[in-house]
């Protein structure tokens, strides 16, 4: 069992690289900033199917109603794949009400960081979300010996 001394050295340590790499993706944007005005206009607005389903999730999150959530998130994703206008951050968000569920879903966290991480590297919220998912699952599987 982890000590709450240690996991609260760990919980830091984490924060202060999810800050650095934070200021490291801003650097980055800086640097190769581009319009986004195309992707609100791609494939005769399919990216506004993406956007109402991100809002439905946003709120669902909103009423703690985590498993649609994931859902409305897992819709958004599929149409945002279809018409090119992925973005890491619905990985994360739906990282975001996996962990929240009851029982958690450490290893559904743990895949959709990977692939939010995969996009952008420098995500720090995913890189955060992931570790903690991953200490999850060490203790669960602690827990099961």
């Amino acid at each position: 069992m982890v000590s709450h001394e240690t996991r609260r050295v760990l919980f830091i340590t984490v924060g202060v690289v999810a800050v650095a790499l934070t200021a490291a993706a801003v650097i980055a944007s800086r640097r190769n900033f581009k319009s986004s005005s195309s992707t609100t206009e791609r494939k005769g607005g399919a990216t506004t199917a993406v956007a109402d389903l991100r809002r439905q999730a946003d709120a669902a999150v909103q009423s703690d109603d985590y498993e649609v959530a994931a859902g409305l998130y897992t819709r958004a994703i599929a149409a945002a794949i279809a018409d090119g206008s992925m973005e890491s951050s619905l990985y994360t968000n739906r990282a975001w009400c996996y962990a929240n569920m009851l029982p958690p879903r450490h290893d559904e966290v743990v895949k959709d960081c990977d692939a939010a991480i995969a996009m952008d590297p420098l995500n720090a919220m995913a890189i955060l979300r992931r570790s903690v998912a991953l200490q999850g699952l060490k203790e669960s599987t602690a827990g099961n010996r």
